[in-house]
């Protein structure tokens, strides 16, 4: 079964498939797919229209596209970058930001366990609620547009 996804920052650009142009607001679809690769190992992808986009926990999906099965995905995706955005920052309140973050259960809960020493957010930071992103987003003062 198909889960939706919103595209909550234009897309134009290279796919898997070649070019794709969607706009914002668009919806596509995280599918399984069988991988030439290996017939018997199947992926997610992201799809619209039956041409693969990009991996489904790929950055591309990450910076572009939202998961919006329940209705809440423009507001996902800006949550999410926005705390992107304010955590890359690198003003005087840089460290201070990233000491909250590394503290909180919250964000803990987010950080890819295969980088101990380095923090980058797991899938599941991207696919969270937004009771969680906005918590997120308070702790290190970060503000959706």
């Amino acid at each position: 079964m198909a889960e939706p996804y919103i595209v909550f920052r234009r897309f134009k650009g290279q796919g898997i498939n070649g070019p794709v142009n969607l706009r914002y607001g668009e919806l596509v679809e995280r599918k399984r797919v069988r991988t030439c690769e290996n017939p018997e190992l199947r992926e997610d992808f992201l799809v619209h229209g039956g041409t693969l986009i990009c991996a489904a926990d790929s950055r591309l999906s990450h910076t572009h596209f939202a998961p919006n099965g329940d209705g809440q995905g423009l507001e996902r995706g800006r949550l999410c970058a926005a705390i992107q955005a304010k955590l890359e920052r690198r003003d005087p309140e840089y460290q201070a930001r990233w000491d909250k973050v590394w503290q909180d259960p919250v964000c803990q809960r987010f950080q890819r366990p295969d980088h101990p020493d380095h923090w980058l957010w797991s899938d599941g930071f991207f696919e969270a609620g937004l009771d969680e992103l906005e918590h997120i987003a308070r702790l290190v003062g970060a503000k959706a547009s």
